[in-house]
């Protein structure tokens, strides 16, 4: 044998090996890509409803956003109408307690009033001596 034929069949030899060792592998990396493709398939698919489920679930959360939104709103009036319901009892408060602070300073001189007309006309019915005015008792 000569020295190409040698290294020709070393170079054959390594080449076999090579190839023996390599398709064992080739085949595994084959399955394992199989097997990807099918776990992203089904991811895949998996995440699309997940997204659709997401999708739904935030059109519904703006929409009770907005429903919120509105009801604040609706609020904000009903306390606004408070807030003037309050300022119009306070001005009836003031002028309640106006009155009978007038009132307290009115009644007592009303009531000396009458007491002094009741008092004036009981002097006045008797004619200054005791007899009633127009009591037929004097010179007839």
């Amino acid at each position: 044998m000569s020295p190409t034929n040698v290294l020709a069949m070393a170079a054959v030899l390594l080449l076999a090996i090579l190839v023996g060792v390599a398709i064992p592998v080739l085949l595994q990396l084959r399955s394992t890509l199989k097997a990807a493709e099918t776990v992203l398939g089904k991811t895949g698919r998996r995440l699309d409803e997940a997204l659709d489920e997401v999708t739904e679930m935030v059109q519904k959360l703006n929409g009770l956003g907005g429903e919120l939104e509105q009801g604040a709103k609706r609020l904000r009036l009903l306390f606004d109408v408070a807030g003037d319901i309050g300022k119009g009892l306070d001005k009836v408060r003031s002028a309640v307690g106006t009155a009978s602070s007038a009132a307290g300073a009115v009644i007592p001189a009303l009531s000396a009033a009458v007491k002094a007309l009741w008092q004036t006309t009981d002097i006045g019915d008797r004619g200054g001596d005791g007899a009633p005015a127009g009591s037929l008792e004097d010179d007839t």
